[in-house]
């Protein structure tokens, strides 16, 4: 084949890499595609195209606008937790054909929906705090920005304030688009989902239906805007009545029972997959005038009440006598409220997590491939993410809380103790205590981190014999030196910590649901703005859990929590400036996005399930334009071979388009994947969506024209289609793709590149050992994550993935 009749595609991954870094030249032309999807070629620097050496098509696919590249897109950077409850979503195992498990699947599906909506309401709830209580209760009175300003008004504006930060919000929660509801689908055992013909691959991302969206994003929104808006006018009812309750005040009252309404209709929305939906009695006709009536017009039917129940509370804010009156006390109880909600329903998607996995835990296989693909935390993925969404987000709240407290000096003395000490408020008591908590959490995540470094430690001898085996000459002795040979056991011992993240997320959270519960019981007696000496206690040492920053007993004690409470309100507040920072470096400097931007990109992939605030989610347009352009290229007359290269989080976006190509559409198209997670974690965080029979699934539909590659050193991912790889050696075995899944195959030594051929899955060198004594190369440094394509063994990859067939292993011809 000649190099004019094929293309190399390469799609890059995290990071926004740009598309000069993706095609390894100094110049490129945009050749397709718009401002966000992108497609470039290199030129010279007349501006004539580049080829490859055997005159090829290079070409990137640049999708990195979709994450970066905007201040909007900067913004969303602080809605992380946001994120992360809503990929929760599509990290529970697949509910399978039987009724229990799919119960199970809805009851923790609307359990995270629960734990969303508690997300927006508390970053609304921080958002009031800080304009309506620390801004216009107890700064603008005194300040001389304000001090002109008609006191009566003040918290007026705040209320409106707040309620804007919540529309922006919702301005941030658009899409790509959604599903339309009138297309027709087929039903499959009480269940609306694309057809899925035999023989294709079986994920959810073969699906057109999953790049459409979720019919209900947008009455979730809506749903979420009128909670927000809801609670923003109970704040402002509450702050300028604090006996509303008492009293019986009308928009107090009304704020209340709407909200209750909006978190039920929330918490019951749909199923966002449309994979464990119960069958659907009636006509499908009958479903849609239902679901219209009760979720669409009731859902913008709130937000009227909302916003009319706004007007009147801000409304009414114009005749408050802050003179006379104290500080809206009663915020306390709504912060104290908003915990004890969250933490029940985490505790309870805990165990609905749990349940779910041993009703579907027979369905993972037994085999060695499949325990390569095993999820992590045995499948309570799920609930560790939103466990640590929710910590997160109640963390970033009190950090803007206690931020603009601390730099306005607007703390309280109006609490006594048992002991007759004064107390200082300096947001609420329980915000004020996240921040110790956040301190034992750190001092927590430094034993973690030390013990992580022991077991590097520990490994080192391993790390250092398995360097040397890989570069060992046909001769027996090293092909690097012995200071490099170090540095790649280093380097070894490094990527192997990702295998640790499951169990850090398990202990990180376990250690702070047990802080949220000593926390909840000890604000249990301290409502209503009581004194701190009725507030309820916990026993002996336990009492240490939750101590606040104005702890009272010995000297000791009180300055150990002090400390603690300033490392994690400094921490906080360092975290959410650096979240603001990491989203600037985004917009002014793409290359250098890293391992906070990882995650970031990973969880911004998923459609808006169960929180429509999350980021814009942008495998809705890359994966179809991907798609959309390799249909392009097989339409050509004549039609080009092309391989489709797809680097760590563009190999999931390559697996997606070629999975929902039609069988016909496949013919030419080859894969080649490089510093791919297709196995060290996607299948582990979303086993619905990637897992060992639809990799194979996609293997087979191409006819074996997929070759992974993979290093060592990469910290981010590894191989894909092997598994259960045998000790370093001239005889190293490993199961890998097609078939043998039970056992294990004798893998392939290749001496000119040293790379080690585990079937399609191969494991190539870094650094590259050039012949030292001929001095053909320069060993410079690792390339771990990146550059691929640098390599020796990349050449020999596109050559024999374009004929997987005609070739035998390590390149010679069948037979030759």
């Amino acid at each position: 084949m000649s190099g004019a009749d094929w293309v190399e595609l390469r799609v890059h991954g995290v990071s926004g890499a740009p598309p000069e870094s993706i095609l390894d030249r100094p110049y490129c032309t945009q050749v397709a595609g718009d401002a966000d999807s992108r497609y470039f070629r290199a030129v010279d620097s007349s501006g004539h195209e580049l080829r490859g050496a055997d005159g090829h098509v290079v070409e990137a696919y640049h999708w990195g606008r979709f994450t970066s590249g905007s201040w909007l897109q900067a913004l969303w950077m602080v809605l992380l937790p946001f994120g992360m409850v809503n990929a929760a979503q599509f990290m529970l195992p697949a509910a399978g054909p039987g009724l229990l498990a799919r119960i199970w699947h809805l009851l923790c599906g609307a359990l995270l929906r629960f734990v969303a909506l508690m997300l927006t309401l508390l970053l609304t709830f921080a958002a009031g705090l800080i304009l309506i209580d620390l801004l216009a209760w107890r700064w603008a009175p005194g300040s001389r920005q304000l001090g002109s300003f008609p006191e009566t008004w003040t918290v007026g504006l705040a209320i409106v304030a707040t309620a804007l930060v919540s529309y922006v919000l919702y301005r941030l929660g658009r899409g790509y688009g959604v599903v339309d509801d009138a297309e027709p689908r087929k039903r499959t055992e009480g269940r609306y989902v694309d057809a899925v013909e035999p023989g294709e691959p079986r994920t959810p991302l073969a699906r057109d239906r999953f790049y459409r969206g979720d019919t209900d994003a947008p009455v979730l929104r809506n749903l979420h805007l009128a909670a927000a808006v809801l609670t923003v006018a109970s704040m402002g009812a509450w702050a300028v009545h604090p006996d509303g309750w008492v009293d019986r005040d009308p928009v107090l009252l009304a704020s209340t029972i709407a909200l209750v309404l909006v978190v039920v209709l929330t918490t019951l929305l749909g199923d966002p997959e449309g994979t464990a939906s119960l069958p659907l009695s009636g006509r499908i006709a009958a479903f849609r005038l239902w679901w219209h009536v009760t979720m669409v017009w009731i859902a913008r039917g709130a937000i009227a009440v909302a916003v009319v129940l706004l007007a009147l509370s801000a409304w009414g804010a114009s005749d408050v006598d802050r003179a006379a009156a104290e500080r809206p006390v009663m915020f306390d109880d709504v912060a104290n409220g908003l915990l004890w909600a969250g933490l029940a329903a985490l505790i309870l998607l805990g165990f609905a997590n749990l349940a779910l996995v041993l009703s579907v835990r027979g369905s993972w296989g037994t085999t060695p491939g499949h325990r390569a693909f095993r999820p992590y935390a045995l499948g309570m993925t799920a609930y560790l993410v939103a466990s640590i969404a929710a910590f997160l987000g109640v963390g970033l709240s009190a950090a803007a809380a206690t931020g603009v407290s601390s730099l306005l000096d607007l703390s309280v003395r109006t609490r006594t103790t048992a002991e007759g000490i004064e107390v200082d408020v300096g947001t609420t008591p329980m915000l004020d205590r996240v921040s110790y908590a956040w301190g034992l959490n750190l001092l927590l995540f430094a034993l973690l981190a030390t013990g992580a470094g022991i077991w590097m430690m520990a490994r080192r001898r391993a790390d250092r014999a398995r360097a040397a085996g890989m570069f060992a000459a046909a001769d027996g002795g090293p092909r690097l030196s012995a200071g490099w040979l170090e540095t790649v056991a280093r380097a070894i011992g490094t990527a192997r910590l990702k295998n640790l993240i499951p169990v850090g997320g398990t202990v990180f959270v376990l250690f702070g649901t047990l802080l949220g519960i000593a926390l909840a019981l000890e604000l249990a007696g301290c409502q209503g703005g009581q004194d701190f000496g009725t507030c309820r206690s916990l026993p002996g040492p336990l009492d240490l859990l939750s101590q606040p920053k104005y702890v009272t007993g010995s000297a000791a004690v009180i300055w150990v929590s002090n400390v603690v409470a300033l490392i994690g309100a400094w921490a906080l507040i360092t975290a959410a400036a650096a979240l603001l920072a990491t989203g600037r470096s985004a917009v002014s400097e793409q290359g250098t996005r890293r391992s906070l931007n990882v995650v970031w990109d990973v969880i911004a992939f998923w459609p808006h399930a169960v929180h429509p605030y999350a980021p814009r989610p942008y495998s809705m347009r890359c994966v179809t334009d991907l798609r959309n352009r390799l249909r392009w290229y097989r339409r050509a007359q004549p039609a080009p071979h092309v391989v489709v290269c797809g680097h760590s989080q563009g190999s999931l976006i390559a697996f997606g388009a070629l999975a929902a190509l039609h069988r016909e559409e496949r013919d030419g198209i080859s894969l080649l994947t490089f510093g791919s997670q297709l196995q060290v974690i996607f299948p582990r965080a979303f086993p619905e969506y990637v897992n060992l029979d639809a990799v194979g699934d996609v293997h087979d539909v191409l006819g074996g024209a997929w070759i992974n590659l993979y290093r060592e050193t990469d910290p981010l991912a590894g191989p894909v289609l092997s598994w259960r790889h045998g000790a370093e050696g001239p005889s190293t075995t490993s199961g890998h793709l097609p078939g043998a899944l039970d056992g294990a195959r004798p893998d392939v030594h290749v001496p000119s590149t040293g790379r080690h051929e585990c079937g399609d899955d191969w494991r190539v060198l870094d650094p590259t050992p050039y012949d030292q004594e001929m001095n053909d190369g320069a060993v410079t440094g690792l390339l771990k994550h990146g550059h691929y394509w640098r390599g020796p063994d990349w050449a020999d990859a596109l050559e024999r993935v374009r004929k997987p067939h005609a070739a035998g292993p390590g390149g010679a011809p069948e037979g030759g």
